[in-house]
């Protein structure tokens, strides 16, 4: 019984939230960082695939050091 489909209908009795919710809980030199005024969300695959090593920023990322990832970026911050 490998990949059975049932469908079924239910009725939720109580409030429901299904996640966690940790998407929300973003942390400033790691998942986003301040520039100019500006916040920039981090996107790790676009990064990579710009060509900028990962391993280059992980010591900043590991002390939350914004303004250090913002240099390496540079202009590629915009991606």
């Amino acid at each position: 019984m490998v990949n059975l489909k049932l469908e079924v209908e239910i009725e939720v009795l109580t409030p429901i939230n299904i996640g966690a919710g940790s998407e929300k809980d973003l942390m400033k030199g790691v998942d986003f960082i301040e520039k100019d005024n500006k916040i920039y969300v981090l996107n790790l695959r676009k990064v990579a695939s710009e060509g900028i090593d990962l391993r280059d920023l992980s010591t900043y990322f590991a002390n939350k050091q914004d303004q250090e990832i913002a240099r390496i970026l540079g202009k590629k911050i915009e991606i």
